[in-house]
């Protein structure tokens, strides 16, 4: 944006005087009005888009452990922390207190199950 609007003053400037001058002020403008759509389009939006994105899992990730935190505080027991905290996750991620974890513990377990 500022080099659009140094080649519109540049413009303006000439447009009393010389005509000639028109034109190369004008290219400026142009130029790098398109150079900051391509940067916007190409840089700053997608990391503005990433940036936002784990600014979220962030905020996700501390509301969890302050959650846990306040339950354990309240002398809540482990079993309704559990079902509390896997209620805000994904059920393929659920933790289990008697598998020893997650996804890994359901494994191990499921292999003893078996042999």
């Amino acid at each position: 944006m500022v080099g659009t609007l140094i080649g519109l003053v540049i413009m303006l400037k000439s447009l009393g005087g010389d005509s000639s001058q028109l034109g190369p002020a004008m290219a400026v403008a142009l130029i790098t009005t398109f150079y900051g759509i391509l940067l916007q389009r190409l840089i700053f939006s997608p990391t503005a888009s990433k940036l936002t994105q784990r600014h979220g899992i962030l905020r996700f990730r501390n509301f969890l452990v302050s959650e846990g935190f306040a339950m354990l505080a309240e002398h809540k027991s482990p079993r309704y922390i559990q079902d509390r905290m896997n209620s805000f996750l994904d059920p393929a991620i659920h933790y289990s207190v008697e598998k020893g974890g997650g996804r890994q513990g359901g494994r191990q377990q499921a292999r003893r199950q078996a042999a």
